[in-house]
């Protein structure tokens, strides 16, 4: 593959690697996932079409991001799913809290009622995360993977070649296809990239990645069959703040 290096590096952009660590404790507006979400006293509890609370799976403070663009340097991004159901890609919610009280626990602007929480069938330990920024190429299940390469034929032939020098079963292991969780980048998925699948409801627009969650048995979290999760956003609004049109999408082997 060395050949194509200067092919691959030209898709290379940055990404905000994301690593989930055990903690208790967590204060209501850390980087989190799972735990007690931070509300407002004047904020209603998110609930689903059910009429249910909805849990809370990940919650990012952006002044513990890298910055890169175009996420907010500020404010706090929640990522709520349906709690009877978390697979359920048409029920979710994402909101966002542009300014974020920090004062002690007893502030009448922060809820920390634990009461308030949910009943689900999901581990109750938080984990604390911490960012740290990276660089990446364009992933192989990218659906603009292979109109990146069309012009050079011989590159899909030479990266499935090395592919299967490197893995005895092909399917394990995955070449330009880097699982993990992560902001921004490209997405990696265990089947098909689900916003250009349908030419008549195509969701090209949702251009930037605002969360993957890869599975992640030591931290409760597992899509289906060992799968991923994804929260997609045009950069068009995430610039403007515009939490309003997401795509959610998870797929599993």
């Amino acid at each position: 593959m060395e050949k194509h290096r200067r092919l691959v590096e030209a898709t290379v952009i940055p990404y905000v690697k994301v690593e989930a660590i055990a903690a208790d404790n967590l204060k209501p507006w850390d980087s989190k996932f799972q735990g007690v979400p931070y509300l407002s006293k004047d904020t209603a509890y998110p609930r689903g079409r059910d009429g249910r609370k909805m849990y809370l799976i990940a919650q990012i403070n952006f002044a513990d991001v890298p910055d890169i663009e175009p996420l907010p340097e500020k404010g706090l991004l929640q990522f709520w799913l349906n709690a009877g159901d978390p697979l359920d890609t048409d029920d979710f919610k994402v909101t966002f809290h542009e300014e974020v009280e920090t004062a002690e626990l007893s502030s009448e602007k922060v809820t920390t009622d634990g009461s308030r929480l949910p009943v689900f069938e999901f581990p109750d330990q938080a984990y604390r995360l911490t960012f740290s920024q990276g660089r990446m190429p364009i992933t192989s299940s990218d659906y603009r993977f292979e109109e990146q390469y069309k012009g050079t034929p011989d590159f899909f032939e030479d990266l499935y070649e090395e592919y299967l020098d490197r893995n005895d079963n092909f399917g394990n292991g995955a070449s330009l296809n880097e699982f993990a969780h992560r902001i921004g980048g490209y997405p990696s998925f265990v089947q098909f990239d689900p916003r250009a699948i349908d030419a008549a409801d195509a969701q090209t627009d949702k251009d930037f990645l605002l969360l993957q969650i890869d599975t992640d048995p030591d931290n409760g979290i597992m899509w289906g069959d060992t799968g991923v999760g994804h929260f997609f956003i045009s950069s068009e609004k995430l610039g403007k703040k515009d939490f309003s049109d997401i795509l959610f999408s998870w797929d599993a082997s």
